[in-house]
């Protein structure tokens, strides 16, 4: 029982006026007439009844219905876990939302979570049921509907924050789709959250069904400092034949509050190689570059800060392997064709490239990531190897110069080479058409990277390719419409075919500045390069054989907490769900790791600013619903006190009361009238 005026209790100090009045004599003596008081002397009358309290009924009456005065103008309401049981309410479908994301590990959020979901559990009426939901991105039903709160409060106790970012969305679809199918008279949503905005995410897309309640939970602790570790890049660099790598840290403030010298610290494999101080204004970003170090075999790093508030995003985990480049092996048809390529090769760029040039394509491919015929003869044999190393995920691009032959290569090209074209006289030819959306030409998309129709072509040999062809697709033409450029799939592969050469024997594209970059565009997607990823992040699915692991073994997937996972042959696909470095080798054997990811948070949830949980109330009602009728566990308790009325029967009770003791009191004056009367 609470009151909201509780000075008015005060008055229950009148309680003792009748108490008072009923221990006063109150009885008349009667005189008798007598002829002189001289020869009688003086005696004090003295009297027990003043000390006794008499008519009791009527002082109890007198005093319960000052004491229910006093209370009604105190304005009483029931305590809130059970004003609806009193008020007779019926039975509840209940969806209890509990936010598992990362940012509940700020202060004591998680703990004020737990308590505040036993809570909800110690209010469940009787009759009433609960299920409890835990998310953050996703979400999965932690108890199914129930009214045993042993079971309630044992899924709660399993439940801890995980690594994940909040979405709200998920949770708040699966709770509509619960409620849906409940029979119970009254359905309602409890979501206990740090009420991130970040969860809203594009927004909301979930209508909770009409009639259903949500009411919120807001756990918040106020204004606190908290620096995150946004990401790491890498640039890479041969010096005195060892490959250099220089990390730069990207360093966020998610806060109101400006942090000043906060150290950030660079860790390879467990040891500290450099610590510097960053400073960052609230709600802004700084960049610390660590001196560069020498990197001669695969390593596992940290970024890390100093821990604050929220740890979770205070470091960045990262792996990287020396050696990041593509083997070419070069197959030239005439001597010194392949030189400007070479050099063009040699050029720094990431990745690197290895090339090797040869006069056949003979030799053993293994290890080799591109296969480029510049200008080459080739015999049938050789063809369907390279069709093979095509099919297993090689790369092959052919230059058709003056010297290639396309009959041995009619299985293997893109379309069928035509009859050498010469432009000599008019100047030479121009490229008229290029696919900007293509990986080998998106790098000249914007201004000032190059005109790609500058090169002139004197001599080309256009190629026919099938306008029906589901595996070729033409890349570029000429500005007569012949085709420059073109690809095909086979397998796991690709193969290029370019209508001239990567010399100056028909064209001048070698002695122009955008050559360089095209040539790497052209080798990088040949060889289906994409930049290894040196962090991920968590609840990213990730190719767990891209160590090289063939596709039929199988693997095991160890996590940072050191849980394990097998893979079975033929499957790819290992989700990251925890922080930190995930291992993958053969599962028939304890060598070298195949394979090592690094997961890392997404700082998103970083961002610890608060939304409106009124907002979100609104956002999810259906469209045409009234607004949400609150529970008597989320009102305000003078919109309680205002339901409930209590006050209004106190008073009535109270009059009542008095109107019954003046009826009796009437009465008892009567009889003693009467009494001396007789």
């Amino acid at each position: 029982m609470q009151f909201l005026a509780p000075l008015f209790l005060a008055a229950l100090a009148a309680v003792a006026i009748p108490v008072i009045l009923h221990l006063i004599q109150r009885e008349k003596r009667e005189a008798t007439p007598f002829p002189s008081l001289m020869f009688l002397s003086r005696i004090p009358h003295k009297s027990t009844r003043r000390r006794r309290l008499r008519d009791l009924p009527l002082l109890a009456l007198r005093v319960l219905a000052l004491v229910l005065l006093a209370a009604a103008f105190a304005r009483p309401l029931l305590e809130r876990d059970r004003a609806a049981r009193v008020a007779g309410a019926p039975a509840r479908e209940m969806v209890l939302l509990l936010d598992r994301s990362y940012s509940m590990t700020l202060g004591d959020h998680w703990a004020r979570a737990v308590a505040a979901a036993r809570a909800e559990i110690a209010r469940l009426g009787p009759a009433d049921r609960m299920s409890i939901v835990a998310f953050d991105d996703g979400a999965g039903v932690a108890a199914q509907p129930t009214s045993d709160p042993a079971v309630l409060r044992a899924a709660v106790a399993g439940l801890a924050p995980g690594w994940s970012v909040t979405r709200y969305d998920p949770a708040l679809r699966l709770a509509g789709n619960l409620l849906a199918t409940s029979s119970l008279p009254r359905r309602e949503v409890v979501l206990v959250s740090d009420y991130q905005r970040a969860g809203l995410g594009d927004g909301l897309e979930t209508r909770l069904p009409a009639g259903v309640t949500l009411r919120s939970v807001a756990l918040t602790s106020g204004a606190v400092a908290n620096l995150a570790v946004a990401g790491v890049t890498f640039r890479r660099e041969q010096f005195g034949g060892q490959e250099r790598v220089t990390a730069t840290a990207r360093i966020v403030n998610t806060s109101e509050r400006p942090v000043e010298h906060a150290a950030v610290s660079l860790l390879l494999d467990g040891r500290t190689l450099h610590t510097l101080p960053a400073s960052a204004a609230p709600h802004a970003a700084a960049t610390v570059a660590f001196p560069a170090f020498t990197l001669t075999r695969a390593v596992r790093g940290e970024v890390r800060l100093a821990a604050d508030a929220l740890p979770a995003d205070d470091v960045q985990h990262f792996a990287l392997a020396p050696g990041q480049a593509i083997d070419v092996l070069a197959v030239e048809g005439r001597a010194g064709a392949s030189l400007f390529l070479s050099r063009a090769l040699e050029v720094g760029g990431e990745p690197g490239f290895r090339v090797q040039v040869g006069r056949g394509a003979g030799g053993e491919l293994a290890g080799t990531d591109v296969v480029v015929l510049n200008d080459a003869r080739i015999t049938r044999g050789e063809a369907a190897r390279l069709r093979q190393f095509v099919a297993a995920g090689g790369g092959v691009i052919v230059a058709l110069g003056p010297t290639a032959s396309g009959s041995e290569l009619a299985d293997l090209l893109p379309g069928r080479p035509g009859q050498v074209v010469d432009r000599t006289q008019s100047g030479g030819a121009a490229l008229g058409y290029l696919d900007l959306e293509h990986p080998v030409f998106e790098l000249f998309r914007t201004p000032r990277s190059g005109d790609l129709a500058a090169p002139r072509f004197y001599r080309y040999r256009p190629l026919q390719v099938a306008a029906t062809s589901d595996s070729s697709a033409v890349l570029a033409r000429f500005d007569d419409g012949g085709v420059a450029l073109a690809e095909r799939r086979i397998g796991r592969g690709r193969v290029l075919a370019w209508a001239s050469t990567f010399d100056r024997e028909w064209n001048d594209l070698a002695v122009q500045p955008l050559f360089v970059p095209f040539l790497h565009e052209l080798l990088k997607h040949a060889a289906g390069y994409a930049e290894p990823a040196a962090g991920r992040t968590v609840g990213e699915v990730v190719d767990a054989r891209a160590g090289g692991l063939a596709d039929d073994v199988d693997l095991l997937a160890v996590a940072p907490d050191g849980s394990r996972a097998e893979i079975p042959a033929g499957a790819r696909a290992l989700t990251l769900a925890q922080r930190g470095f995930y291992t993958v080798r053969p599962a028939a054997g304890e060598g070298q790791d195949a394979a090592v990811f690094a997961a890392n948070v997404d700082v998103r949830e970083s961002d610890l600013a608060a939304l409106d949980p009124d907002s979100l109330a609104a956002a999810v009602r259906t469209a045409g619903d009234a607004a949400p009728r609150a529970s008597a566990a989320a009102l305000p308790a003078a919109e309680l006190e205002k339901r409930q009325s209590l006050w209004w029967y106190l008073l009535a009770a109270a009059l009542a009361l008095l109107a019954v003791e003046t009826a009796l009191s009437n009465r008892a004056s009567r009889a003693a009238r009467r009494a001396r009367e007789a």
